[in-house]
């Protein structure tokens, strides 16, 4: 991740927003990933979940605005999934 985004060091001529982002989109784009691996986020994710999660990921490693935004739009979508998901299952298993 260095490699490709340098800001992430922190020890770079960019401005301090640029390094929040950077941090920020990295920590996403790992949780994204982990979740890829797990094959869980709230609840167990379904293939299309999960390869959702794996594009997420590999959009969060381009650092540029476009990447991101698209990112950070696919992670929003999961996640909403995943809530609706998990509070389905809570309401099944409460029956």
């Amino acid at each position: 991740m260095f490699a490709i985004n340098p800001t992430i060091l922190l020890i770079t001529d960019a401005t301090a927003f640029e390094m929040v982002w950077s941090v920020l989109t990295a920590a996403v784009g790992m949780a994204t990933f982990a979740a890829f691996i797990q094959g869980y986020m709230f609840a167990r994710l379904n293939i299309i979940e999960r390869m959702t999660t794996l594009v997420t990921t590999l959009l969060f490693i381009q650092s540029d605005f476009a990447t991101d935004a698209m990112a950070f739009s696919l992670f929003i979508i999961v996640i909403i999934f995943q809530i609706y998901k998990k509070k389905r299952e809570t309401a099944q298993s409460a029956q």
